[in-house]
């Protein structure tokens, strides 16, 4: 009986391996479902910290990828690649969640988004409309609550690898403003009303520029190499260049007491100003016209305003939901249109989450993100009327556009913008 029990085993290993043997054969490799798109539109979704891709021009959402709760900002690196998601800070943990876009340097090879890495950081910031900080075309993020600036020598997040970094000091720990000026680096600090200068290549201080008390917003003029940043009572212009480098070359008082907060590059040099809590006004200044002043457009109150990658637009979204595409240079009024039911007039952004809408563009379409309904307005630029609506079945906030073909559609040095 002993016998024939270890023979009858002796089958069923022998039936078993062979069945394993079968289905561990080769085989075919699948290749992940996508559509090749011309671009790729990511949300960040208030109600959860998701992020939310959608492709287009289709309109498909193809992807929602979890990341902790809740999302204060999304930046876009160089390479197009990585998608930096950053947790607002008041939670225990400071997270940034870096999102491989699906693209890569050849616009055919579009692949599905996911999560390449996450790291925590402490109270991270640096991004520039929707970019992230740059030093020498590397991508950079400010530890704020470190008083650090990271750099990302190879921006490589998949796999098991370390991720190079190098490590900048900074003066203090503060709130910045960070501009990106080729051989420096200017920092703006909030509490401390100073502007520091670093050299991009070694992070060591050059200089510092005094008499900014509380200091808030920056640009870079691209074409005289002057970059801005809004003071209390002025703003300040520093040149970059020959003889003036590092040196105040004007400051500009503003025409009434409201200050600006931050700014955005328009058309032919001029550069809109605005602030937060729905102030009724943006400030205009020529950047290509001196002795430079600011003059005053007077705006309903309005929850976000942007400009067009290109600088030919400037948009305005008041808390009424009327959406108003305007002259990038003049600031006159091309289109207005009833986008949405009104926002809550109490509606404002603090430093935990993300919750007011964003304006983005690609091609000739602009994207307005409207959380309170939970979708996303798409607006074609050269009629000036609403082509569609996104649904996004979450709260969408901030917007980032990735394109493989997006230098045609008039990018800007986004190092060195805002």
């Amino acid at each position: 009986m002993r016998k024939a029990a270890i023979f009858l085993l002796s089958i069923a290993l022998s039936i078993e391996f062979t069945g394993n043997a079968v289905a561990h054969e080769d085989a075919e490799t699948l290749v992940e479902p996508h559509e090749n798109s011309g671009a790729r539109l990511f949300t960040a979704d208030a109600a959860n910290g998701d992020i939310i891709a959608v492709n287009l021009p289709e309109g498909k959402v193809i992807a929602r990828l979890s990341t902790p709760p809740y999302i204060i900002y999304l930046a876009l690196g160089k390479n197009k690649k990585n998608l930096y998601a950053m947790r607002g800070t008041g939670r225990d943990r400071d997270w940034v969640t870096v999102i491989d876009t699906g693209f890569t340097e050849h616009n055919d090879e579009v692949k599905l988004p996911y999560i390449a890495r996450s790291f925590v950081g402490n109270v991270p910031d640096g991004v520039q409309h929707g970019h992230t900080a740059s030093v020498r075309g590397k991508d950079a993020i400010i530890m704020e609550g470190d008083g650090e600036l990271i750099i990302f020598d190879k921006a490589e997040f998949s796999g098991f690898g370390e991720v190079s970094v190098r490590r900048f000091p900074l003066a203090s720990v503060d709130h910045y403003a960070f501009v990106d000026a080729g051989d420096y680096l200017y920092i703006g600090y909030l509490g401390r009303g100073m502007v520091q200068v670093l050299d991009s290549d070694t992070g060591n201080e050059v200089t510092r520029i005094t008499g900014c008390p509380i200091l808030h917003g920056k640009t870079k003029d691209p074409t005289s190499g002057r970059v801005f940043f809004g003071c209390q009572h002025h703003a300040i212009a520093i040149g970059t260049k020959g003889d003036e480098v590092h040196k105040v070359v004007a400051r500009i008082e503003y025409p009434d007491e409201q200050r600006v907060g931050n700014f955005h590059n328009g058309k032919d040099q001029v550069i809109w100003g605005y602030t937060e809590d729905g102030v009724p006004k943006i400030h205009r200044l020529d950047a290509g016209k001196e002795p430079y002043r600011f003059d005053v457009l007077p705006i309903e109150r309005s929850i976000r305003q942007g400009t067009s990658e290109d600088g030919e637009y400037l948009f305005v979204l008041t808390f009424a939901g009327v959406f108003e595409i305007r002259d990038g240079g003049t600031g006159e009024l091309l289109h207005s249109m009833q986008v949405s039911e009104p926002f809550p007039p109490d509606l404002k952004e603090k430093v935990d989450r993300a919750v007011n809408p964003d304006i983005k563009t690609w091609g000739d379409h602009v994207y307005v993100s409207l959380p309170h309904e939970g979708r996303i307005l798409d607006v074609d630029l050269a009629t000036g009327t609403i082509y569609r609506y996104l649904d996004t079945d979450g709260e969408p906030t901030r917007l980032i556009i990735v394109s493989g073909e997006h230098e045609k559609h008039g990018e800007q040095d986004h190092e060195n913008e805002t």
